[in-house]
């Protein structure tokens, strides 16, 4: 009689138990469910998979049928992940390389800019007479130095100087001056051309190209004939060509300049590297200057010319 009583008030208790054990793990879930969530998010946060940006997708389909992950390049302060048919998605920081030019030709100018924050490229011209003490400086601060390659300028036979490559010279007059001026000076990053000048478009500049290609120079092109130049180094095989995407003081007065440096920040966003020139003006440098001083370095990353270089990711 007793071990029916207890037979049947077991199956109770064991009910009750149950449901005593059930709620205490439906607690136990409700009491760690933020410390749950946060090691998920962890997990997914030591993937460095975090999207922040989609650009050159058109509309949200073609996000979805247009983006192929293939690579995903992750340092401390960069993660980007390259897609097919140049969609890119950008997470970190932006890239922009800031090249000063026309440096070593007027004392305060130069002085002006080697007081800057090392954080740029610094372009001196191969016509300055202390082109060696200013480029050695440079180096000594920690800037990257370019020097340019004079071509010939569209007001030509005014402003060519000795050096400058021309379009009347014969071949190996040409080759003469270029060897001159790498000589000027060693270990540049990269040699720069003029902005207004018309050698570029001209069938001779297929052999400076090959010329710098033998010699594994690079160049940042400056001109206005891009896609001829560009041309004629795909065709030969140049890869160490690269083009700027904006010039600074090509409209020199301080708003146009303020603006575009408030501005460049957005226009990086649509590029793996924004590369920018501006001018040995005065105004120019006072603009960088106080440019450099207010940026903010979670959002801007300012890159050597040679980082851009190694990175083999890069698409010229």
């Amino acid at each position: 009689m007793l071990l029916e009583k207890f037979n049947k008030f077991s199956k109770y208790y064991l009910l009750i138990l149950s449901f005593l054990i059930f709620g205490v793990f439906i607690l136990f879930l409700f009491i760690n469910f933020d410390n749950i969530n946060q090691y998920y998010s962890n997990k997914i946060n030591q993937k460095k998979i975090i999207v922040l940006d989609i650009v050159n997708a058109e509309s949200e389909q073609d996000r979805l049928n247009q983006i192929l992950i293939s690579e995903i390049i992750d340092n401390d302060n960069l993660l980007n992940i390259e897609l097919e048919n140049n969609f890119f998605i950008r997470t970190g920081q932006v890239n922009i390389v800031l090249v000063i030019t026309n440096l070593g030709l007027n004392k305060n100018l130069t002085d002006k800019a080697l007081e800057l924050k090392p954080l740029i490229n610094l372009g001196f011209s191969s016509y300055s007479p202390n082109l060696k003490n200013y480029t050695d400086m440079a180096r000594d601060r920690g800037f990257e130095v370019l020097l340019d390659l004079p071509m010939e300028p569209d007001n030509y036979p005014k402003d060519a100087g000795a050096l400058s490559l021309l379009k009347s010279l014969a071949q190996e007059e040409n080759f003469s001056r270029l060897s001159q001026i790498l000589e000027k000076v060693s270990n540049i990053c990269c040699l720069y051309s003029p902005l207004n000048e018309k050698f570029s478009n001209s069938s001779e500049m297929v052999s400076i190209l090959t010329k710098l290609y033998d010699q594994r120079i690079k160049l940042l092109y400056r001109g206005r004939f891009k896609d001829k130049i560009e041309e004629m180094a795909k065709k030969i095989g140049y890869n160490d060509l690269i083009f700027i995407d904006l010039e600074l003081d090509d409209e020199l007065n301080e708003e146009a300049i303020s603006r575009k440096l408030n501005n460049l920040e957005e226009l990086a966003k649509e590029k793996k590297y924004l590369i920018v020139t501006g001018q040995a003006y005065m105004l120019t440098l006072d603009k960088i200057s106080t440019w450099l001083n207010h940026i903010n370095n979670e959002n801007i990353k300012l890159i050597k010319l040679s980082e851009m270089f190694e990175d083999n990711k890069h698409e010229y």
